[in-house]
């Protein structure tokens, strides 16, 4: 002899456990759609990083490539580098004076 007001109580519990059952898996859909877009825009922001640390570098290696042909031709036509250079020039413009 089953109770008509257990077996309905079931019923309900039964129909509200599908419910929260339903909501979870729509829950859960969402979450990883979410996830796979939060991927998609991760994996862009860093290639757009990565391309612009590239361009940086290779900016950086020109600049330090006409430093070092800056100060190689700033060697050959201003050759004082160092104390006694300048007195060695000195010298000369005394002899002529």
């Amino acid at each position: 002899m089953e109770n008509p007001i257990l077996r309905q109580e079931y019923t309900e519990l039964r129909r509200e456990v599908e419910g929260i059952k339903t909501s979870v898996e729509e829950l859960r859909g969402d979450v990883m759609a979410a996830l796979d877009n939060m991927s998609k825009t991760i994996k862009s922001e860093l290639s757009f990083v990565a391309d612009q640390l590239g361009t940086q570098s290779a900016y950086l290696k020109q600049i330090a490539k006409r430093d070092a042909t800056s100060t190689e031709a700033q060697g050959s036509t201003f050759p004082i580098s160092s104390e006694e250079d300048l007195m060695g020039v000195d010298l000369k413009i005394g002899i002529f004076i």
